[in-house]
């Protein structure tokens, strides 16, 4: 039954981009790029997209503006069919024409932030006249206000001005709801979705006025299904329009793998330059973490906007959004990482063995996916400058609790149990139990003698003997989730009307 729903939902969505793309002049546009439409074209596709959920209220700011005459009246037509069938639209029309300006039900004028006129828009004339400002016969009613507003016809507004706001606390705040449908009221039969048919109205401290539509669906009329490859094929193609980013990450990480190749390297079998290695080790994070942290910092200030006005608009939910949004980010969390260890790894020296090898990688990948949920979060907390200084700040500390700068033990009582919240103490010490622990044979030695040549006297030198690989990279997939709870709570907050 509940797919059924979805999918006449659906079929009536796709009837009503056609319906919509037709009446605004768009049908021949629908297999061209936005960056390809004319300005007229691009206003009237951004009314449509507001169109297409059908959302019980409705704001336009100019929908008229940059169009000629015969489209403003195509798309006003269209609004004034959707206001017919029970919704609430609301325009901000800047001198339209007498015919556009018959289309309205109810006019607000304001002039200096004070009310000069609110009621039926067939009204204003009379209500002028009453006070001494008389509109010229065959006049158009709009223009007629402006020049009122600009003082053309006197200087003293104050009349009408507390005219106005007596009347407007007089009033009692009143909503006319009409039985007949779309088709008694001259619009099209299925350009509309299904509406409710039980109304609550409130009213505010303010005395202004609240519907709630009890049964209407308001959200999102698609099953989760439908969001969720649409959103991932939204993204896949914002992804490609922007490959050079994607191009220019990947190049970042090959050319920073390749310069630590070539730094450090051949040390990693090496027993005299153990120590190195161990740093050569270090780094190996210390750029992922940065490389992966920095970047993201942006991507939420960017795209929230957007999010937040199609979240209000019913177009998705939060979930699956965030759902869309976490695979999207899984191939440059897995393609980042291994293609930096194809150059950094083999040039190093580091052990050529699979399971060694593989232990590295998982590591990397899930550093690399708590340095994008880091960034990530705070992005879309704060503000972009602050983002970007607060991120360094709140890791370079973590970095002095990895075990590599000062040995754990070493670290006073009251200060030690802060290792425990350290990502990279866990990250390194995952890599360095890959790399030396698991029994790995003697290295070598370049030199007369090398104390470090049994693997497990540096780990003994580092404290790391003890420590648990699959503990570690448990404890970063920890991390990885709080990270993103921790930013669905944000989006959560982000997207709530109260903010």
């Amino acid at each position: 039954m509940d797919n059924g729903y979805h999918s006449i939902i659906n079929s009536l969505i796709f009837r009503q981009v056609e319906k919509i793309a037709e009446l605004l002049g768009l049908k021949d546009c629908l297999d061209t790029l936005v960056c390809r439409l004319s300005g007229g074209e691009k206003k009237r596709l951004s009314i449509a997209v507001e169109l297409v959920t059908n959302p019980p209220i409705m704001f336009f700011d100019e929908p008229t503006s940059n169009l000629d005459s015969s489209a403003s009246r195509v798309v006003l037509q269209h609004l004034r069919w959707l206001a017919n069938g029970g919704r609430t639209v609301i325009c901000v029309v800047h001198q339209p024409s007498s015919h556009l300006f018959s289309m309205f039900d109810d006019l607000l004028a304001l002039c200096a932030g004070e009310i000069l006129y609110q009621g039926p828009a067939s009204n204003l004339v009379p209500f002028f006249a009453s006070l001494g400002f008389h509109c010229p016969e065959f006049y158009n009613p709009s223009d007629f206000v402006i020049e009122v507003a600009c003082r053309e016809h006197g200087d003293n507004l104050n009349k009408l001005l507390s005219a106005s706001r007596s009347r407007w606390k007089e009033e009692k705040p009143s909503i006319a709801s009409k039985d007949a449908g779309p088709e008694e009221n001259g619009g099209p039969t299925d350009a509309l979705l299904p509406t409710s048919k039980e109304i609550t109205i409130e009213v505010s401290e303010k005395g202004v006025p609240i519907v709630s539509f009890e049964n209407d669906k308001y959200g999102p009329r698609s099953s989760l299904k439908t969001q969720l490859s649409v959103l991932l094929w939204r993204t896949s193609i914002c992804t490609y329009r922007n490959l050079y980013l994607a191009q220019l990450t990947l190049f970042g990480h090959l050319f920073v793998g390749l310069l630590l190749g070539g730094i450090f390297y051949d040390i990693g079998g090496d027993a005299f330059k153990a120590v190195s290695n161990a740093g050569c080790l270090f780094f190996f994070l210390l750029f992922l973490f940065f490389a992966n942290s920095m970047p993201t910092v942006q991507t939420y200030p960017i795209e929230m906007p957007v999010i937040v006005r199609q979240y209000r608009n019913g177009w998705f939910s939060l979930r699956t959004y965030f759902i869309a949004k976490s695979i999207a980010d899984i191939p440059m969390q897995l393609l980042s990482p291994s293609l930096f260890l194809v150059a950094a790894y083999y040039l190093t020296g580091q052990p050529l063995q699979s399971d060694r090898i593989l232990m590295v990688w998982m590591i990397c990948v899930a550093y690399t996916a708590v340095a994008q949920g880091i960034g990530l979060v705070f992005g879309a907390a704060f503000d972009v400058d602050f983002a970007v200084f607060l991120v360094p700040l709140i890791t370079i500390p973590m970095l002095l609790f990895s075990g590599f700068f000062v040995h754990l033990d070493a670290l006073p009582s009251f200060i030690s149990g802060l290792s425990y919240v350290s990502h990279s103490r866990y990250a390194y010490e995952g890599t360095m139990q890959a790399v030396y622990g698991f029994n790995r044979t003697s290295l070598s030695c370049s030199e007369a003698y090398c104390y470090f040549r049994l693997p497990e006297k540096l780990l003994d030198e580092m404290n790391l003997n003890d420590v648990s690989y699959w503990m570690d990279l448990g404890a970063l997939l920890i991390f990885l989730l709080l990270i993103k709870i921790a930013l669905y709570m944000v989006l959560l907050r982000k997207v709530s009307p109260s903010q």
